[in-house]
């Protein structure tokens, strides 16, 4: 009987742990993240989010529901002298000795490790969505976190008198503001020419085609909430394709167009161009994921080769020419259409390939996709 019990006992506080263990409140989750050295904590649909800072320190008090339970949660986090704050959002400029609010926000998202503290509030303001983000970098191990939190059973609501808003705090307006990142975007399309001299035969079907390794490096001035200029610094890789009876020939004067051997067994004739490019363009967005883009492409063009590859009586033959005199700058227009993480781009240029009475003329025209990483 006493082992009965005893097993009874045992089991009672089990399920009675397993049941509170269900029904946690926010306070445990951000007791169990600010032990972990590298963890993220995502609470969703809080009621508000505010954000003070001062010169060594910043707080984030966050008040919802969660499990049935009411929380109010203070997080501190210190700023040591060898450490730095970065601010990225929509326009709101945000000092030592601020305060903002957000109301009833999609999700507020904390995460650590040993290079920085992140912050994110997400939410949507009508149809427009925003995005803040405090980002603490430097020497995270000797950061000090402070929290206090409050959990409550007792819910109380009084029907049409607790109303949620939606909308970010009207002391937070949009004021323009610049910035500074790295976005590396992967493209690859097709290209033909428009112009063409005689004998040239460059189209979209004898496959010609570019690589794009673009915003490397890009410099961002948001004149709105939904627009910005950007400029930014890319790679560019170029094949002018020709599979006719004609080929691209390397002489004293340049370039110029000639016939292949007797007999040959046509594979293709191509010039390829390499270039730095500096990007200049206007982007206006929807909403976060869906915009447009364009703007003009400067290219520098650094590099320039023709590969022609050709067989006679099943013997394969390869010529292959440097230094092909092409036109060192060149201009592009650039349109784009993007539903993240893809774009759809549309490139012309009215400016010849190859340097004006080097080669035969013809200018660049090329349409892709592009790749955010």
């Amino acid at each position: 009987m006493k082992n009965l019990l005893l097993t009874t006992l045992m089991l009672a506080m089990a399920v009675t742990g397993m049941a509170q263990n269900e029904k946690r409140g926010m306070n445990s989750l951000v007791e169990d993240y600010t032990r972990q050295s590298e963890d993220t904590l995502v609470v969703y649909t809080p009621n508000t989010v505010i954000i003070t800072k001062d010169s060594c320190s910043y707080t984030v008090n966050i008040k919802g529901e969660y499990n049935s339970y009411l929380y109010d949660i203070n997080i501190k986090n210190t700023i040591e002298p060898s450490q730095y704050l970065v601010i990225k959002s929509n326009g709101i400029e945000f000092g030592d000795n601020d305060t903002i609010q957000f109301l009833a926000p999609e999700s507020a998202t904390f995460s650590k490790n040993s290079k920085e503290n992140r912050f994110t509030v997400k939410g949507s303001e009508g149809s427009e969505e925003y995005s803040f983000s405090i980002i603490q970098s430097g020497n995270i191990k000797e950061n000090k976190t402070v929290y206090k939190a409050t959990d409550s059973s007792w819910n109380f609501e009084i029907p049409f008198i607790n109303k949620k808003e939606s909308i970010i705090s009207k002391d937070c307006p949009f004021r323009p503001h610049s910035d500074f990142s790295i976005e590396p975007t992967f493209g690859m399309g097709l290209v033909s020419a428009t112009g063409q001299g005689e004998d040239v035969d460059l189209a979209f079907s004898n496959g010609s085609f570019e690589f794009i390794l673009d915003d490397l490096v890009v410099f961002s001035y948001f004149t709105t909430r939904r627009s910005s200029l950007n400029c930014g610094f890319g790679l560019n890789w170029r094949n002018y394709r020709m599979t006719g009876n004609k080929r691209f020939i390397k002489d004293m004067d340049g370039v110029s167009i000639g016939d292949y051997p007797d007999n040959a067994n046509v594979k293709f004739s191509r010039i390829k161009i390499f270039s730095l490019t500096l990007s200049f363009l206007y982007k206006y967005r929807f909403n976060d994921n869906i915009g447009l883009g364009l703007g003009p492409i400067v290219c520098f063009n650094t590099g320039g080769n023709i590969k022609t590859r050709w067989s006679v009586d099943g013997e394969p033959a390869k010529d292959r020419q440097y230094n092909i005199r092409q036109t060192p700058v060149t201009v592009d227009f650039k349109a784009l259409i993007y539903v993240k993480p893809f774009s759809l781009y549309f490139k012309y240029s009215p400016c010849n390939v190859l340097t004006h009475d080097r080669g035969p003329e013809f200018r660049s025209m090329s349409a892709g996709i592009l790749l955010g990483f």
